[in-house]
């Protein structure tokens, strides 16, 4: 069998840097149309093909805490630590007055009803290991923080009335680094002049490590996105290829092995340019419905499934196979009931993390993808799959 390179089988494009963890476990920039293939900096395994949506990191001076764009309330910060780039650049914040609540924040936030923020930093213990993300109470309905403890693999406990719909996130990085996040839709619209926070326990001298901060408006926070004076835009990740040579349209099978962070997101897609178009897809919903769908040329819809459910950062082994009248799927090694009725779509195009050009664009790794020429058996479907 002849071994062939990514950039011969796949159409990759993005039209900015973007970052990623190497082999070494070091956050390091691709270049422009660079694809990025990412390593858990903890374990150094391969995580697969990262793709994301075009996200903004809104906060200027994102590393540098000591910039006057950061208020430190009864907190000192102190540069020179080592950071997740390997650059001497994160900061030491210490606790310099236990009178009250100690703060890193920036002001002149607005937030606006029904858009969803993701909010992340990267920290490690100091002398004490916990670390309090918070959004502004009054824009989210009450109370919403995050409260992370930075031993072990990490924890973390959502706390206040208004955290409800908030999801948190802890990665375990390489020399005591983790990367904290917390995603939460604003209820109440509120002007510029507020604020975002971290914070840590109470006492004299307590401090932890930080470095990274980032605020993006979307599900999940993505990638670092470095700034100093601006905000700066990261591009999205585009990934695909032509059929004609290979696709066989009465029949097959497309599998996919994925990650998905959060947010709708379509992992493959056998269809066309257009997003609404007929098209042959695995994906997983907001909610973490995981859905093999099957959309005819009318646009009618010949089949649809949702053997499981799978949450945030969950690996997704999933198999769509389809033929005239006859259509299943498995997630995980769960298979659905076979549908007997529908049409196949002629597609032309294989999109890898979008469904036609960058409609749920994905955010998470892409591990592997296989395409089948004939529909596989339910019992081939869960061997496959489990």
């Amino acid at each position: 069998m002849e071994v062939r390179a990514f950039a011969d089988l796949i159409n990759f494009s993005r039209s900015s840097v973007a970052s990623y963890f190497n082999a070494a476990g070091l956050l390091v920039q691709a270049a422009v149309n660079e694809p990025r293939f990412e390593y858990d900096p903890a374990t150094l395994l391969p995580l697969g093909l990262l793709l994301e949506p075009q996200r903004q990191n809104t906060f200027t001076y994102s590393q540098d805490f000591g910039n006057a764009a950061w208020t430190k309330t009864r907190s000192t910060v102190t540069v020179g630590q080592t950071a997740p780039d390997g650059t001497n650049t994160a900061y030491t914040v210490t606790v310099a007055d236990a009178g009250g609540s100690n703060y890193l924040y920036r002001q002149n936030i607005a937030w606006t009803a029904g858009i969803t923020y993701s909010l992340s930093v990267y920290a490690k213990a100091g002398n004490q290991p916990i670390v309090y993300l918070q959004m502004l109470p009054t824009a989210f309905g009450g109370t919403n923080q995050v409260n992370f403890d930075l031993t072990g693999n990490g924890s973390f406990v959502v706390v206040g009335g208004g955290s409800a719909g908030t999801v948190a996130r802890i990665e375990k990085l390489a020399n005591g680094w983790f990367r904290l996040s917390m995603t939460s839709t604003c209820t109440v619209t509120q002007p510029a002049g507020n604020w975002i926070v971290f914070s840590q326990p109470v006492t004299l001298n307590s401090s932890y490590i930080a470095w990274g901060a980032q605020m993006e408006i979307g599900y999940g926070a993505t990638s670092y996105i470095p700034t100093t004076a601006a905000a700066v835009i990261r591009n999205i990740d585009t990934a695909y290829c032509d059929t004609s040579a290979w696709l066989r349209n009465d029949e097959g099978t497309l599998y996919t092995e994925a990650v998905s962070y959060g947010g709708q997101t379509f992992v493959a897609s056998l269809g066309t340019i257009a997003p609404s178009g007929p098209r042959i897809a695995n994906w997983r919903n907001i909610a973490g419905s995981v859905n093999s769908q099957v959309v005819a040329d009318d646009l009618s819809v010949s089949f649809s499934a949702t053997p499981v459910i799978a949450g945030v950062g969950v690996l997704m082994k999933h198999a769509t196979t389809y033929r005239h009248n006859d259509f299943q799927a498995s997630v995980n090694g769960v298979v659905s009931l076979v549908d007997t009725s529908g049409e196949v779509p002629t597609p032309s195009r294989l999109s890898l993390g979008a469904r036609g050009i960058v409609g749920d664009a994905m955010n998470g790794h892409l591990r592997r993808l296989d395409y089948y020429p004939y529909r596989l058996s339910a019992s081939e479907l869960q061997a496959i799959t489990t």
